[in-house]
């Protein structure tokens, strides 16, 4: 039918969620465990990426990065940026699409960053998935 578009059509899911993560700081990227998937991407599929999650800011930290990487290689991330002084909760939240992968075996990860010790990132969920 002219002017129907199709939908796309999930193939896998990958889905974790976390209550607490590491503390982040020192100025150092870091992994955010267990927040990674090792995923199998089949001919002509495409790859979807969602986290969500909170990082606490406490006192001291003005910044916090975080970003979405495919074999270590950094795709895609948000800047977080502290708008008040004491403890303040922000929410992260973001996405990715990958298209034209090779077939093969990837691992997404989540990793961040903050400019003092003792940030946090908690309550994530970490989501992928393959569609066509």
């Amino acid at each position: 039918m002219i002017g129907i578009v199709e939908s796309p059509s999930v193939q896998n899911t990958w889905f974790i969620q976390t209550e607490a993560g590491p503390d982040l700081g020192d100025g150092v990227y870091a992994y955010l465990s267990p927040n990674s998937h090792v995923i199998t991407v089949n001919q002509g599929e495409s790859v979807y990426v969602l986290f969500t999650g909170y990082h606490k800011f406490t006192t001291g930290g003005t910044d916090a990065h975080y970003l979405i990487m495919l074999d270590d290689v950094a795709q895609t991330y948000t800047l977080l940026t502290r708008t008040s002084t004491g403890t303040e909760r922000v929410i992260i939240s973001m996405q990715y699409g990958f298209s034209g992968l090779s077939p093969g075996t990837y691992n997404i990860s989540i990793w961040g960053y903050s400019n003092v010790p003792f940030q946090e990132c908690y309550r994530s969920a970490l989501l992928v998935q393959t569609y066509i």
